[in-house]
């Protein structure tokens, strides 16, 4: 099971092709020790290789890894766009945003 972090580290590795544990926790945002341990996981699973100080991502990292859509496909577009169009084309919204409002007020303890 990959972490969104992991996956954050594979796309900046992806990126520039090699990085020190300080470039990577730096780009990710998290602490020295966080990124340790997933430098750790990686390394222990395959993951990584180690170059001196840096590491890069191993030659077959891809068959160790289930890759996320959003490194490799572009997202889909939110669900809000289509709630908002049912809401626009729902002529008793309105109506319905009101009592239904008032309906949770009412069983408050």
């Amino acid at each position: 099971m990959n972490s969104k972090n992991q996956q954050a580290a594979i796309r900046h590795l992806l990126e520039n092709g090699e990085a020190t544990p300080r470039e990577l926790a730096d780009a990710l945002g998290v602490s020295n020790k966080k990124i340790h341990n997933l430098i750790q996981n990686m390394q222990r699973y395959g993951r990584l290789s180690r170059e001196g100080k840096k590491y890069r991502l191993a030659d077959n990292w891809q068959e160790k890894i289930c890759i996320a859509r959003a490194v490799t496909e572009r997202p889909t577009p939110p669900k809000t766009v289509a709630v908002q169009e049912c809401r626009r084309n729902w002529r008793g919204y309105q109506i319905h945003k009101i009592f239904g409002s008032s309906r949770g007020a009412g069983n408050r303890v």
